[in-house]
């Protein structure tokens, strides 16, 4: 019994000696899965080793450029080319680091829809391309006003030509 203010509250806690051995068991074998019980594949079964061997696309290869510290280092320190729809800036660190990508629309490119479109577009062509690009490089792309109405393989297309153009970019067998 506890007192609290000026009545006294009850508190029934069961005792685990109270609790019999069947219902001990019957609570040990209830509706709680085991930890891999529910996977779709069996453990073992031959899961690739690294990221690049998973699938024909990679997932969250990538890590997105976000502090405004990081953009300047790019910006300074790094390599810049352009062609018609993109600018891309390349800085080289070390192999073990991962590779990070940012990307810079301006308002007058478009009104954020469209500035939001060309983003997405960006990295759906570095996820689905990851394999291809150079690992342990930082990557800045500026779309420039023409990439507005660009669809997604002209856009590739530019990537492309400014990853070759830095040499970071590499065909390696594409299906597309």
């Amino acid at each position: 019994m506890r007192y609290g203010g000026r009545y006294e509250v009850k508190e029934v806690f069961p005792d685990e000696d109270d609790v019999s051995a069947e219902e001990e068991t019957a609570c040990k074998s209830s509706w709680i899965p085991f930890q891999n019980e529910y996977q779709r594949r069996p453990q073992g079964s031959g899961s690739p080793q690294s990221k690049r061997e998973k699938a024909d696309f990679c997932v969250n290869r990538f890590i997105s450029l976000k502090k405004n510290s990081d953009f300047g280092e790019v910006y300074q320190q790094g390599r810049s080319y352009g062609n018609r729809l993109l600018v891309m800036y390349v800085l080289e660190k070390s192999q073990d680091h991962e590779s990070r990508v940012g990307i810079s629309v301006s308002r007058k490119v478009g009104n954020s829809v469209v500035r939001h479109r060309i983003k997405r577009l960006v990295r759906e062509c570095f996820r689905t391309d990851c394999r291809n690009w150079k690992d342990g490089c930082d990557y800045v792309v500026i779309a420039r006003k023409e990439a507005k109405d660009k669809d997604y393989h002209q856009i590739r297309g530019a990537l492309k030509h400014l990853g070759k153009h830095h040499n970071v970019y590499e065909d390696k067998g594409e299906k597309t």
